[in-house]
């Protein structure tokens, strides 16, 4: 519950943090119905697909690059 209170407190919406636009990048081609993204801004991809996958699977059963529903998830994930 702290958690969630200051995602809302720094920003829900802000995706701005660690290396996020790679995983959004990678998320928006899987639920784009695109080919995974092997390079990104001229680097190598190293992260473990996984996470992409359950970003794009939380945005079809809710909004569509919405950051806050990220932020939620990973806040109920974390306790």
């Amino acid at each position: 519950m702290v958690n969630i209170y200051f995602q809302f407190k720094t920003g829900i919406s802000d995706p701005k943090f660690g290396d996020s636009q790679h995983y959004l990048l990678t998320a928006q081609a899987i639920y784009n119905g695109q080919e995974y993204p092997r390079v990104i801004e001229g680097w190598p991809f190293f992260r473990a697909p996984g996470y992409p996958f359950i970003i794009s699977t939380l945005w079809e059963f809710t909004t569509y690059n919405s950051i806050s529903v990220i932020k939620l998830f990973n806040s109920m994930c974390l306790g």
